[in-house]
């Protein structure tokens, strides 16, 4: 993969996770305000996008040098297990709120 190929993912996922965060801020606050009985369902979307936001950074700016998907072809288990403690690290950090 190329410097540009990678420039343009990058540019396409982050604007994926800027349009799916407003969406979710939107949806958050629109049930907090105006159906205050379903919150619990706006505040777990909140949560989702969060987590997955957080995945994100790890895998994009923490683990530069790895790609998860060529990894996982290859079958490598170690990787699978760093990035699974990863996945329920942000999961406890995120439910414990």
């Amino acid at each position: 993969m190329t410097a540009v190929e990678r420039t343009t993912i990058l540019t396409k996922t982050n604007k994926f996770l800027g349009i799916a965060g407003s969406i979710s801020i939107i949806i958050f606050f629109m049930f907090m305000f105006f159906i205050p009985e379903y919150s619990s369902f706006a505040a777990s979307i909140l949560k989702a996008f969060i987590g997955i936001s957080l995945f994100h950074i790890f895998d994009e700016y923490v683990l530069i040098g790895i790609d998860l998907i060529e990894e996982l072809k290859k079958k490598n288990i170690a990787v699978a297990i760093v990035y699974a403690s990863v996945v329920l690290l942000i999961y406890g950090a995120i439910t414990s709120s």
